[in-house]
């Protein structure tokens, strides 16, 4: 069937008669005129002639649509997993020629025809021959990615991937569905998969616990196998079952577990973490005394520390002890948490590697009177009231005390007016760090003041939070530093350590990921709550910072940050052997078969190679005929020419 269609503006087809016309009238007149030979007027009104058949088709912008029916033999695309996990998988190292060269592939080329797709991170269209040089090394697999390219095209009959399966990025097989309903023929590579054992990744618990209190776990499995797992989860304390429960873990997933444990006496314990009879991990860990034993004292006389002792025995939970009356009693052994006097050369430390709360002095130096102290970095134990406004306020009204400049290293929480530092964290070596004297001012002078309380509120604080080891104040993030691999989602966790921020209005969090020059690459929001929960996709492998920011009401509370270890990922080796499971339910849930390579010779009764009745249309653009236009350009010219010569122009 031809269709001819002409544009449908008056004034264009007013326009082509009227040069018809015109025409038809020149030429009459030049034919009768004797100026010209006979046979060159001839000549020149055929030119004009045919450049006038030339132009009106561009003018009319003709289109001329032809429509036919033709039988076809089927079109197929064979999609190839070229990743270099093809080469890994167990007993096989495939080649794409493999299937090329063999006699199973020629025999099915005589009866379908082919079109070749490849390329994981660009797909596109590819030759035989170049398949046949390529080998089976890219560095990723996304088969969704390939399996969405062959659909969108929207032309072929059926689609053969040829693939061990593995397919780690974007969307997992079983789940994939195609938009066009296209039936997928599966071809397996290598040997089927074999199962992983189960892994524990990750084992959390808190830093400080004392005996006969439940003990917290907070665990992470993987099940590497393309199969579901279940079994049995068991905590043993040598011969002593703690813990045992039925667990299912999915194929090729991580699974969070918590679980608490029953209190246990003090002293180092081992935890042997099993599946059914396999030990996954085993942890040791350390159980307190049910009372926190404390050492405070000094070398000579000191208020400061005599002040603190007094604080400290009347809370029940604490035992204090002298030098001397500790190693009396526990010869040999260290206690829970260490005050005392210090300074590295003239009073060094009682006990190494303790938590410690130290108060650096220093014979002859120059001594700075202090006062209206401001708070430099938000903590729990610098805020006796909820409202932060409030609590400074009290840092103000304190009375002075006698401050010196600590040469060490530390992060400043507490700051004199003069900005000279108070209080100082050194959380690499569990300490908290006050430089100066006359402390013990506070306590005394608070009595029936607005601050009452305060100095009992900042001791008791101090020893919670240099006996947490650093797990957190406000906001804290439940890893110092995050290793993750390349191509996989970095899980941050950020912590609350304290509920009374809670009761604050407008409280959020933001947790960012910046780069190795802190430049921000991406953010994420919450609500305040205990627990939240940021994932972030890192880019390439290097380090990278994360940072949590406490805003209430607008305002910065508290902040913290995180290391981040991006690791070069190579699943490729990771991932060895067929995943036929995955392939098998690709194809059944597009209406295809699974067939392993070996048996590539059924796939030519597989696929229907019926004839199609298909429809094709031709179309002709008047404007798009750059022959006619270059032609109709020669006509005029070779019209011009032989005017010339004969002395019209």
């Amino acid at each position: 069937m031809i269709r001819f269609d002409v544009t449908h503006s008056l004034f264009i087809l007013l326009f082509c008669a009227l040069i018809v016309l015109f025409t038809l009238y020149w030429n009459y007149r030049f034919l009768r005129r004797d100026f010209y030979p006979t046979k060159i007027r001839r000549i020149i009104v055929i030119l004009r002639s045919l450049a006038l058949l030339l132009l009106l088709p561009l003018l009319l912008d003709l289109e001329i649509s032809l429509t036919r029916n033709v039988e076809q033999v089927p079109l197929y695309a064979f999609v190839w997993d070229l990743s270099a996990s093809m080469q890994n998988t167990d007993g096989t190292h495939f080649q794409a020629s493999q299937v090329l060269n063999g006699s199973e592939y020629r025999s099915l080329r005589k009866k379908i025809r082919i079109e070749h797709i490849a390329g994981m991170r660009e797909p596109a269209l590819r030759l035989e021959s170049e398949l046949r040089q390529k080998k089976s090394d890219e560095t990723v697999t996304d088969l969704g990615k390939l399996l969405r390219f062959a659909d969108k095209a929207a032309r072929y009959r059926g689609i053969v991937l040829i693939s061990d399966g593995q397919s780690y990025l974007g969307e997992l097989l079983p789940e994939l569905r195609l938009s066009s309903g296209i039936p997928i023929f599966a071809v397996a590579v290598g040997d089927t998969l074999r199962n992983g054992g189960i892994a524990l990744r990750s084992v959390r618990h808190p830093a400080f616990i004392t005996e006969d209190d439940s003990l917290l776990l907070h665990l992470i499995f993987e099940n590497p196998a393309n199969v579901n797992a279940g079994g049995f989860i068991s905590i043993l304390n040598g011969p002593d079952t703690l813990y045992r429960e039925k667990m299912e873990l999915e194929a090729r997933r991580f699974r969070e577990y918590r679980t608490r444990l029953p209190g246990m006496t003090a002293g180092n314990k081992r935890l042997d973490f099993y599946f059914n009879e396999d030990l996954l991990d085993a942890r040791a860990i350390q159980i307190f005394p049910s009372h926190i034993r404390v050492v405070c004292d000094s070398r000579e006389a000191d208020p400061d520390i005599a002040m603190i002792n007094t604080v400290l025995s009347v809370e029940a939970d604490y035992r204090i002890y002298s030098r001397d009356s500790w190693e009396k009693r526990y010869p040999g052994e260290k206690p829970d948490l260490l005050i005392q006097i210090w300074h590295p050369q003239e009073a060094p430390l009682f006990f190494e590697n303790v938590p410690a709360i130290l108060f650096y002095r220093e014979s002859g130096a120059m001594y700075r009177q202090s006062g209206e102290f401001r708070i430099a970095e938000y903590r729990p134990y610098l805020l006796p009231e909820k409202d932060p406004y409030l609590s400074h306020l009290y840092w103000k009204q304190l009375p002075p005390v006698y401050l010196l400049k600590y040469p060490g290293k530390g992060k400043a929480v507490l700051e004199s007016g003069e900005g000279l530092a108070l209080v100082l964290e050194d959380r690499a070596e569990k300490r908290i760090i006050i430089s100066g004297s006359g402390f013990w001012r506070w306590q005394l002078s608070a009595y029936e003041k607005g601050w009452e309380g305060l100095y009992r509120h900042w001791v008791n604080g101090m020893v919670r939070e240099i006996l947490k080891s650093g797990e957190g104040h406000f906001i804290s993030f439940d890893r110092n530093e995050y290793r993750v691999l390349q191509y996989t989602t970095l899980a941050a966790i950020t912590q609350s350590y304290d509920a009374a921020i809670a009761d604050m209005a407008d409280a959020r969090v933001s947790v960012s990921l910046h780069d190795a020059d802190f430049a921000e690459l991406q953010r994420r929001e919450h609500v305040f709550h205990s627990s939240m929960r940021s994932d972030f996709m890192p880019g390439d492998t290097g380090r990278y910072y994360l940072m949590a920011r406490l805003f209430v009401k607008g305002s910065l509370i508290e902040s913290d940050t995180a290391a981040v270890q991006v690791l070069y990922h190579d699943p490729e080796t990771r991932y060895r052997g067929c995943n036929a499971e995955a392939l098998k339910s690709l194809s059944a849930n597009h209406g295809g078969a699974y067939l392993p390579l070996e048996q590539l010779d059924s796939l030519e009764k597989l696929l229907p190679a019926e004839k199609e009745i298909q429809t094709q249309n031709t179309v002709f653009q008047a404007r798009r005929a750059y022959a006619g236009i270059l032609i109709l350009l020669l006509l005029l010219c070779a019209e011009w020419i032989i005017r010339k010569r004969n002395g019209s122009v």
